[in-house]
């Protein structure tokens, strides 16, 4: 999903991604990161939907965030190239009919569906991986 050819913090540009459940200590954190490295981030709680981004062409050097007034986590699903859900319940599944392209996207085997997401280098400039789990 990170294009390595593109210069740090454009590496997410046209990449729409989708985060349910938006903590303070995994969601949020996580949709200012996506967001500032060039994804558009809808972050998903159980009120509302907020929009964190850098604006059109990347216009911005930081990200802002929109209130999407109206807007539900069926509405956003069908637009996202990723899905990473953090909601602290065995009972939630996400609306798999809604998204899109599901199969060329992540790996599903066994009833789990695994997203790979590459992450901008360390320090170090060691790459690390996220296998996000998914149950369907």
């Amino acid at each position: 999903m990170y294009d390595e050819d593109a210069p740090y913090g454009n590496q997410l540009h046209d990449k729409t991604v989708t985060i349910i459940n938006r903590s303070e200590v995994v969601g949020r954190p996580l949709a200012a990161l996506l967001a500032n490295d060039g994804a558009k981030v809808y972050s998903v709680d159980i009120a509302d939907v907020l929009l964190f981004h850098r604006g059109h062409n990347l216009q911005f050097n930081k990200y802002r965030v929109e209130d999407c007034p109206g807007l539900k986590v069926e509405d956003v699903l069908p637009r996202s190239d990723i899905v990473i859900t953090g909601v602290p319940s065995p009972n939630y599944r996400v609306p798999i009919e809604l998204l899109k392209g599901l199969q060329e996207k992540g790996v599903c085997f066994d009833g789990v569906l695994l997203i790979k997401l590459l992450f901008p280098p360390c320090r170090r400039s060691r790459r690390r991986e996220l296998c996000l789990r998914q149950e369907l």
